[in-house]
């Protein structure tokens, strides 16, 4: 290092990915009991594979507040043992199957209902001969149900409650040691288990649409309240957002 100028470092990090996917959807408007019915069921799949790399390589800062580097990169050797380069391969694996189903009960009132599997397996190869290594499967069944009234032709209320979750992503799951925090992004370090996120969400309102004159079509608008519980397993600590 040139004594003449402070030390630096050049961190470099590089995210490479390829995604592919698809989906599939039927839907059948027979109807059910004698009531007007809509059902709908598909699928879907998304793979996707990313090679995250990461290098810090030791220099000095130039006057121009440009650091120059003098080929020395910090590695996981040496003492102390510092956090090296990071080269990971990602892999993501994501299934959705799903149906849903909305019965008019009368001309006004509907009945919505359905629910959703997601299938998430997510693994971590590293490169390098590191931690970094991990074959991690998530699965949440999510219900939904639903009910609309139509007050008039143009305004209804409705009412819902879902739920959703989340699997952690790659890069969540390598910084996931409090022990070992990532100091860069990409500097994965470690791939401890972690939960889904699930949330669970309630909501109410009003939502219609005015015609306009038929140069302009019309308007549509909507008035609602929800109320959103989390309960984040990655912390254990549960969380609400209510808006309007």
């Amino acid at each position: 290092l040139n004594p003449n100028y402070p030390f630096g470092e050049i961190d470099r990090s590089t995210i490479t990915t390829t995604s592919v996917g698809g989906s599939a959807q039927l839907t059948n408007n027979d109807r059910l009991f004698g009531f007007k019915n809509h059902f709908t069921f598909g699928a879907s799949f998304d793979y996707g594979s990313s090679n995250y790399t990461a290098t810090a390589e030791l220099g000095s800062v130039m006057p121009n507040y440009v650091v120059v580097g003098n080929g020395t990169y910090l590695g996981a050797s040496g003492d102390p043992t510092t956090i090296g380069p990071t080269n990971v391969n990602a892999y993501n694996r994501y299934v959705g199957i799903y149906a849903l189903d909305a019965l008019d009960i009368t001309d006004k009132l509907t009945l919505s209902a359905g629910a959703r599997l997601n299938l998430a397996s997510i693994s971590l190869s590293d490169q390098l001969g590191g931690d970094v290594n991990g074959n991690n499967q998530y699965n949440h069944l999510n219900p939904m149900v639903g009910l609309t009234y139509k007050i008039t032709p143009d305004v209804l209320v409705y009412g819902s409650y879902s739920m959703a979750n989340r699997a952690p992503t790659p890069l969540e799951l390598g910084c996931a040691d409090p022990v070992h925090p990532c100091i860069l992004a990409s500097f994965l370090v470690a791939d401890p288990p972690l939960q889904q996120v699930v949330s669970q969400t309630v909501e109410a309102g009003l939502r219609g649409q005015q015609l306009l004159s038929n140069d302009w079509g019309a308007v549509g608008w909507k008035a609602g309240y929800f109320r959103t519980f989390n309960q984040n397993d990655i912390l254990n600590i549960p969380s609400q957002q209510t808006g309007f």
